[in-house]
């Protein structure tokens, strides 16, 4: 047997929740509404998907590497396309960041307890040591600890905002106040994945490109709000000293031909992103509502999905059994490290109406999960 690195042998490879094919063979169950991974509803863009099949024609020519991608996105924030870089998702990009500024000999990266299970993986791999602040009683990032948290070894922060699994943001308020203890030497990864949707739902919600800080990097990704999560695509934004690094260790072809294209035919597509997005607003503030008329414990949200704390690994799972006997499939949250809590992801209307139903139904038999603490943000 070949032995393995101890960073390796150490890390866990990341489980995706099961397909609706999985499901349906092993609970044999016909109907059945995906609402477990923060996928679009609506489908991928359509002027997107016609990119990427115009683009399927060149399968047999090796592509840019995304440099037509990262010229569209520059042309697109009014910046130089050496501030931009395109991967297999911005998960790779996290992958790519802590790989190229990190000793994992010497350095320290930090982030907080529950937040997106691909940041985790990332720093695993790397070897480099993690310190995770806990998040706060109502399931955000605590920025004060994290400050305090900061030492001369720390050289990478990541923030998931908002975050992956809580639904919960850092303000702009608390960014700035971050941003001031940060020193100049320390990259700050700011994950904004669900971007387009949150700042939309949350007025306070910052965009880290208006601040234009040296030293950080701002990744966004095509597989959420547009609707592309099969074919990878994510891109960052930073200065060009940063880009320059991250380039210099992304393998050289990807992303893939069709993914890249697709990036430039969904940037095109205004009209299914209003769509999208007006649509999840309004669904989110649905279920959000219903879940605090309920008394059910759920934190402000400020994505495409709602976290249900249910206050022991036990009750996650029934919950998560039971929702899936009613042929909804969710996704319980052990494996981002939060086993007491299930997540749910924004459907289309009818969908949603059929999961509220069908959680209230659910919750007439497991009163545990309605808490009398549950404090719920109605201003949503």
């Amino acid at each position: 047997m070949i032995s393995l690195p101890t960073n390796i042998r150490n890390s866990a490879a990341y489980k995706p929740g099961q397909s609706v094919d999985e499901i349906r063979e092993k609970y044999g169950l016909t109907d059945l509404i995906k609402l477990a991974s923060n996928e679009n509803p609506l489908g991928g863009s359509p002027i997107a998907l016609d990119y990427a099949r115009h683009a399927i024609d060149k399968a047999h020519i090796y592509n840019d590497g995304g440099l037509a991608l990262r010229k569209a996105l520059a042309q697109r924030y009014g910046i130089d396309y050496s501030q931009t870089i395109c991967h297999n998702g911005s998960d790779a990009l996290i992958h790519s960041a802590i790989r190229a500024f990190t000793d994992p000999e010497h350095d320290v990266l930090l982030s907080s307890q529950g937040t997106f299970a691909g940041f985790m993986v990332a720093a695993s791999l790397s070897g480099a040591k993690k310190v995770l602040v806990p998040l706060t009683d109502d399931y955000r990032f605590d920025v004060d600890a994290m400050i305090r948290a900061i030492t001369p070894e720390t050289k990478v922060i990541y923030i998931a905002n908002a975050n992956n699994p809580t639904g919960t943001f850092i303000s702009g308020e608390e960014y700035e106040r971050l941003m001031a203890s940060v020193p100049g030497n320390v990259l700050v990864i700011m994950d904004e994945a669900y971007f387009e949707y949150s700042k939309d739902l949350e007025i306070t919600y910052p965009d880290s490109l208006s601040y234009n800080y040296a030293n950080v990097l701002t990744l966004r990704t095509f597989s959420k709000v547009y609707g592309l999560a099969s074919l990878r695509i994510g891109y960052g934004i930073a200065s060009p000293e940063i880009i320059d690094a991250m380039m210099r260790v992304k393998l050289s072809f990807d992303p893939t031909g069709p993914a890249a294209a697709a990036g430039i035919g969904a940037l095109l597509d205004t009209d299914f992103l209003r769509a999208t997005v007006e649509m999840n607003t309004m669904e989110l503030r649905r279920i959000y509502a219903k879940c605090c008329e309920l008394g059910l414990t759920v934190p402000y949200p400020a994505a495409n999905f709602v976290m249900i704390e249910c206050f022991n690994n036990e009750n996650a799972q029934a919950l998560y059994e039971r929702l899936m006997r009613k042929g909804i499939i969710t996704r319980p949250l052990a494996g981002f490290g939060m086993p007491s809590c299930v997540r749910i992801s924004t459907g289309l209307p009818a969908q949603n109406d059929r999961m509220m139903m069908s959680l209230e139904e659910i919750i007439m038999d497991m009163p545990e999960l309605v808490s009398t603490k549950a404090e719920c943000n109605n201003i949503l």
